[in-house]
């Protein structure tokens, strides 16, 4: 499995250890159904398109935990219900406890200030590929 260069200093990919899968199991054993019933009424996620949401968001978070230091990007419905799950912060702590840390969202601005950039498009694809072992759903993430 390869990773997002862990320093600044480092500009290559990686071996690392396979956590992804790790954290998605925490991620799935944590309540998030006030969260999705209120997506829904909020119109925010097509009730049809729940489930589907709801696992990519989980791996979408799993890939952050596995690489801390990427600011993995992420778009369309993904980062629709991201942003809907921070709204409940005690459902969203509670979730980071069981995984061992906070999930900061880091709005994209902040790269202009920092020396650090949001991983591309196409980086995310291959650390998607390396920890699900799957294509990422683009239609969902975009």
């Amino acid at each position: 499995m390869w990773c997002y260069p862990k320093s600044s200093r480092q500009k290559h990919w990686t071996e690392c250890d396979p956590k992804a899968a790790t954290y998605l199991g925490y991620l799935r054993t944590h309540d998030m159904k006030i969260v999705l019933e209120s997506a829904v009424e909020a119109g925010i996620i097509p009730k049809r398109q729940i489930q589907n949401v709801v696992a990519e968001y989980r791996r979408f978070l799993a890939l952050h935990l596995e690489h801390p230091k990427a600011n993995i990007p992420a778009g369309g419905m993904v980062d629709k219900l991201w942003h809907h799950h921070l709204l409940f912060t005690e459902n969203y702590a509670e979730m980071c406890s069981k995984v061992g840390r906070m999930i900061q969202h880091r709005p994209a601005i902040l790269d202009r200030h920092k020396s650090t950039r949001s991983v591309s498009q196409d980086s995310v694809d291959i650390l998607y590929k390396a920890a699900f072992n799957r294509m990422r759903p683009i239609g969902l993430w975009t």
